[in-house]
């Protein structure tokens, strides 16, 4: 499930506070009718950089907490971006190519 808060800002003219209570949020481009089942946007599909289309408004993650962070990178078999090792074999593949 997701739930989407937007931080309070003072005389900017919006309200802030909770954009969307905790639910399962389909994800983009599905028929509404159709005799299969839905997919639904799942932890493995968020992290740090992704633009995650909910419900037609666009956000873009741009951190997280210790918490997550932790539990992401002991577990990189479902999170491949928070892999170490991947991300330092990919830095040096580029720092080659320049």
């Amino acid at each position: 499930t997701i739930s989407v808060f937007e931080p309070i800002k003072r005389n900017s003219g919006i309200t802030g506070g909770m954009f969307l209570k905790r639910s399962r949020v389909k994800k983009p481009g599905q028929e509404v009718f159709k005799s299969e089942l839905s997919e639904y946007i799942k932890a493995e599909d968020l992290y740090i950089g992704v633009t995650v289309n909910v419900n037609g408004y666009l956000f873009r993650l741009l951190n997280a907490d210790e918490y997550t962070l932790n539990y992401m990178e002991q577990n990189t078999d479902k999170y491949p971006f928070s892999n170490l090792k991947l991300a330092l074999q990919k830095l040096k593949q580029e720092e080659a190519k320049s």
